[in-house]
């Protein structure tokens, strides 16, 4: 029988709160310890809230002025109140937090509190399973009354409980004051918290726990953590040849984190409401007909044709692999570039759990690939279901492990090369006009030193470290946005509030990055020069704007004149002919030109492809198509006092489509009045109005006769019958 054992990666917290009298002094506007503690405590509810957590919390008061707790019996442990007893923190236990825990005038033992919230923590996980650790945290000014005839009973719990404990409040490192968070200033602390201080730092030396005063907490504390998940193995066979397989389990080591938007789906006005997606399809006629989801399939276009797919049609056409990871080869380290990794995630590859013998095997690969700097370029398949990927297996050997590390790599396709002209920064490679001098290149060599993060971040202790670590720097957009949620949900009127301080400061550049001086010895050695307009520029001003003449201001609409040049001119191609793709914009960029045999030549060319059009078309598919194009070409040759090229064309035009029996589209043709262009139309033109008409009615006439004849016909066979 197979038995399942859940990992234990869960904690039980316990939150011990003082709000005895004496967190509640401070001096005007200065916070009170009890404000600084609910502050704390807000941003530790926030990170298990958020990372979606599944640790559980309770919630202990001392100092209340009732008496909750099974411990109490009237005369121990008094005035001590479990808040809210052991579960997964929520909205609930935040708002409470913030809006229902307010000082009183009585205190109480620290010690005795502590002892209450172990206890909790005991029975509260008693037949629960999957919980690693227990953890107390108490936040207390340590400035009230205690008693320490207790005090071995709870380091002897706390040691063999293995549970942690963190002290949250005045810094234990200073002997006789402490400064002031708002002013600065120093503070006597009163002989009764030298006494508790004392007394919490002898307790954490003998659990070996942690203290951390306000100031070094809140910023600490500031940062939400991310989504906590159980690593999952990945397991397979590391194939090398046809003989050698190497069992393997793979864990996602980093991942892409994608932030949850379930409250998308959430009605702002009614909370309780469900909201539930309705998706539906409808045609693209007038009418918008509504078709039912099970009559509609996916389609790909080819050419002018919709091919369907069905998802059987799909599925039978899918590339079928089977579940494999399979070295291809090895190569050089250098050879794999950095901006060549792919994928979201980073998976560390492990011998199997339990394997000697592959983690030996699996061990020699690593060191061997570490000692000549190769890498291993695999094939790896999910599973059936998923495509194949190729990828690289990179050694990665620390003190206390060895592991490979897969990465995606891109196929050929997913390359993409752009290639860029050389700079000229040195003498020989270009032009020595354009080179820069030593002393400008030693210039920007000092501005990329005064921005280096390697160490401009200072330690507690002193010590320079690495700004920004990746590890250490959360995202701000996501502690914006829960500083958002966190404030809609308990303030559900109320505006969103400004960026809170602490997310604004890791905005901030760091003091040690000084750049000013360097930034402003790169402006004296690299002088911008303004560069005046040519006068014969073609600008946005002299488009739109009329001669001087008319005014400085007088805005006027663009005419086709005004359209050569400017930016569409150099980001477009050339124009060298009139294609059949867009005849008409080719045919109206070399008309733009002032060149009078070139516009000789588009015209030539702008019949012929009208010839092919209306020759090529399937029935009248793309008579619209030749028919603009005929607009344009007449339009233009009346533009440039040639109307004489358009009135052969169209003479011999009316032949072609007569022989070749394309009479449809001359009829269509005088439907849009592009007959003979006529002396009232263009005075270069050697065609009256009368013999415009007479082009136009001969057809007509023809077209009465035939029908004239054709009721004839008809009529005569009527008679016969």
């Amino acid at each position: 029988m197979c038995k399942y054992i859940m990992a234990a990666n869960k904690e039980a917290i316990a939150i011990v709160l003082d709000v005895g009298p004496s967190m509640n002094q401070a001096g005007p506007q200065e916070a009170t310890s009890l404000q600084s503690a609910i502050g704390a405590i807000t941003m530790i509810l926030q990170r298990k809230i958020f990372s979606e957590s599944k640790d559980e919390i309770a919630l202990v008061l001392f100092g209340t002025t009732e008496t909750k707790n099974p411990l109490a019996n009237g005369k121990c442990y008094e005035n001590i109140t479990i808040k809210r007893p052991m579960g997964i923190a929520d909205l609930e236990l935040l708002q409470m937090v913030q809006n229902d825990i307010q000082a009183t005038t009585q205190s109480a033992d620290f010690i005795d509190a502590l002892i209450v919230a172990l206890d909790h923590l005991e029975q509260g996980i008693q037949g629960k399973r999957g919980f690693a650790s227990k953890r107390l945290i108490l936040l207390s000014d340590l400035a009230g009354p205690f008693g320490d005839d207790q005090l071995d009973i709870i380091i002897k719990a706390i040691c063999n409980s293995n549970t942690e404990i963190n002290i949250i409040g005045p810094d234990l490192e200073e002997e006789d004051a402490h400064e002031d968070r708002k002013t600065g200033q120093q503070k006597e602390k009163t002989p009764q918290q030298r006494a508790g201080e004392a007394m919490a730092k002898y307790i954490l030396e003998q659990v070996n726990g942690e203290g951390y005063s306000f100031r070094e907490a809140l910023p600490a504390l500031s940062y939400f953590q991310s989504r906590q998940v159980r690593p999952t193995a990945w397991k397979c066979q590391l194939e090398i040849g046809p003989d050698l397989k190497i069992p393997i389990n793979g864990y996602i080591k980093m991942k892409d984190f994608k932030l949850k938007q379930s409250w998308k789906k959430v009605y702002a006005r009614d909370p309780d409401k469900t909201v539930v997606t309705s998706r539906t399809y409808h045609l693209g006629d007038d009418a918008e007909t509504e078709v039912d989801a099970e009559d509609v399939v996916e389609g790909y276009c080819y050419g002018s044709d919709r091919i369907p797919m069905s998802a059987e049609d799909k599925e039978s056409m899918k590339y079928k692999a089977e579940k494999c990871f399979k070295v291809l080869g090895f190569t050089k380290l250098e050879n794999v570039k950095q901006h060549h990794y792919m994928g979201d995630s980073v998976l560390s590859i492990t011998g199997e759990k339990g394997d000697p013998t592959a983690m030996v095997a699996l061990s020699s690969i690593i060191n061997a690939l570490y000692e000549t700097n190769y890498v291993a370029i695999a094939r790896r398949v999910y599973d059936a279901r998923s495509s194949p990927r190729i990828g690289c297996l990179i050694p990665h050997i620390k003190a206390s492990y060895q592991c490979l590390h897969w990465i995606e790599l891109p196929f050929a396709e997913d390359l993409r090369t752009f290639t860029f002209g050389s700079l000229p920064v040195r003498e020989g490679t270009g032009s020595k006009k354009y080179a820069p001098s030593e002393e400008q290149l030693a210039a920007v060599d000092e501005l990329i030193t005064s921005m280096d993060l390697s160490s401009a971040a200072t330690e507690d202790n002193g010590e320079k470290r690495e700004a920004f670590k990746p590890k250490l720097t959360f995202n701000p957009y996501f502690q914006r946005v829960y500083q958002c949620l966190q404030h809609r949900a308990l303030h559900p009127g109320e505006d969103l509030p400004a960026l809170s301080p602490l997310i604004a400061a890791c905005l901030q550049q760091p003091q040690e990055v000084a750049c000013a001086a360097p930034i402003e010895r790169l402006r004296k050695l690299f002088k911008l020069e303004t560069v005046a307009k040519k006068k014969d520029e073609q600008t946005g001003e002299s488009v739109f704007r009329k001669d001087a003449g008319d005014g400085p201001h007088v805005i006027r609409p663009k005419t086709d004149d005004d359209l050569s040049g400017g930016l569409e001119t150099i980001t477009k191609a050339r124009v060298t002919e009139v294609g059949t793709n867009t005849p008409i914009d080719d045919f109206q960029d070399l008309c733009s030109r002032k060149d009078k045999d070139l516009f000789d030549e588009a015209c030539q060319q702008m019949q012929q492809r009208v010839q092919q059009i209306v020759t090529d078309s399937f029935g009248q598919q793309f008579y619209r198509k030749a028919i603009d194009c005929l607009i344009v070409l007449r339009q233009e040759c009346i533009k440039k006092l040639e109307p004489r090229l358009y009135n052969r064309f169209i003479r011999e035009f009316k032949n072609t489509l007569t022989c070749k029996g394309r009479q449809d589209f001359w009829d269509k043709l005088l439907e849009e009045k592009l007959s003979l262009i006529s002396k009232l139309e263009s005075e270069y033109s050697d065609v009256s109005k009368e013999e415009a008409d007479t082009f136009t009615a001969g057809q007509v006439l023809r077209d009465e006769v035939t029908a004239r004849q054709e009721d004839e016909t008809t009529d005569d066979l009527l008679m016969d019958i």
